[in-house]
């Protein structure tokens, strides 16, 4: 089909269902129903039955199972407070361990073009070491790079080690 013919078959549609829209509307704001007048017709109203209500009572019981767990409670019974003696704790005063920590020399970083970490060394006990940043050697973390210092951790004992010049 044309896309004219379309159209107008559209807009022909359009217009008829508003019109049914609009004669509605029209028609239900202005329309005068009377009640007719019927002398025979006696209304008959008892207020009395209008508002008579009954008081409905309930005996409600104590529900004894859980309605979540499908479990029976059962009633505790009340805690009696006894005395309880008090035990001494037998506490060893012991010093804090002191780790004795191995000679360590601070000689600098390299970094590569590529990479990203630098690669330290240290000299630890007269041992040259290569270290990245964050990785162990020897129960010895190494925590912290800077230029001229190092903060390494050895049993949670932090220590700042100084470049050698």
């Amino acid at each position: 089909m044309n896309k004219k013919v379309i159209n107008s078959i559209l807009i022909s549609f359009t217009v008829i269902i508003w019109a049914l829209v609009s004669y509605k509307v029209f028609k239900y704001f202005n329309s005068d129903t009377q009640i007719p007048d019927n002398s025979n017709t006696i209304l008959i109203s008892d207020s009395s039955s209008l508002f008579n209500f009954s008081k409905d009572t309930f005996d409600l019981k104590k529900v004894h199972r859980d309605p979540f767990l499908g479990e029976i409670n059962s009633t505790r019974e009340p805690k009696i407070n006894t005395v309880l003696q008090s035990r001494s704790k037998n506490t060893k005063n012991s010093k804090p361990i002191r780790y004795v920590w191995p000679k360590l020399n601070y000689y600098g970083y390299v970094k590569g073009v590529n990479s990203s970490s630098e690669l330290i060394l240290i000299k630890i006990d007269n041992k040259l070491r290569k270290i990245r940043e964050g990785k162990q050697l020897e129960g010895i973390v190494l925590k912290k790079v800077y230029r001229d210092s190092i903060i390494v951790m050895m049993n949670k004992e932090l220590k700042t080690i100084v470049k050698s010049r």
